[in-house]
């Protein structure tokens, strides 16, 4: 965990969108140090976040820990596959997690501005397949490489739907 902007790769450890070229960002404790003082110098309790992330969230946060249902999806600890379907552009909690629910209506990952950049990412992605499947046979294997290595980094924005995006295409035979 920790602040480092290397560990977020310059995005906000909730939302995924960059915010290094537009913003400092915000040192987000993810307990809240209003709520737990004694985590508020914790390297492992400190991340980046953007300000409308860090702001919806506020001091969100469920010290019980026998009530792990309202407990908030923790970006370094969970993994969010495991708590939110990804469909392109839209995140929604999965029926399974009442975490990524509670998360999902205190952060807000669904608003309208964040769904508008991952639709545009999509869209830049399908650009790329569609080069890819009207190319010579000959380019397919360069193509898909291209994709994977430069398009599909942690540090590319919204990399999460992106990789499920590509994931489910491959899992349907659409890509090798």
């Amino acid at each position: 965990m920790g602040t480092s902007i290397t560990e977020t790769h310059g995005k906000c450890a909730y939302c995924e969108s960059k915010i290094r070229h537009i913003a400092s960002g915000d040192i987000e404790h993810i307990v809240p140090k209003s709520r737990v003082p004694d985590k508020a110098f914790e390297w492992e309790n400190l991340t980046l976040a953007c300000d409308v992330c860090n702001g919806n969230k506020g001091d969100s946060f469920n010290a019980d820990a026998n009530a792990p249902e309202n407990d908030l999806i923790d970006p370094y600890v969970d993994d969010p596959i495991e708590h939110f379907a990804f469909f392109r552009e839209v995140i929604v909690p999965r029926t399974d997690s009442q975490r990524a629910y509670v998360t999902n209506s205190i952060l807000k990952l669904s608003r309208g501005e964040l769904v508008e950049r991952r639709r545009e990412r999509m869209e830049f992605i399908d650009g790329l397949l569609r080069n890819y499947a009207n190319s010579d046979p000959k380019y397919k294997s360069m193509l898909l490489d291209d994709l994977m290595i430069n398009h599909l980094k942690d540090s590319d924005e919204y990399s999460a739907s992106c990789n499920a995006y590509i994931g489910r295409l491959r899992n349907d035979g659409i890509l090798p």
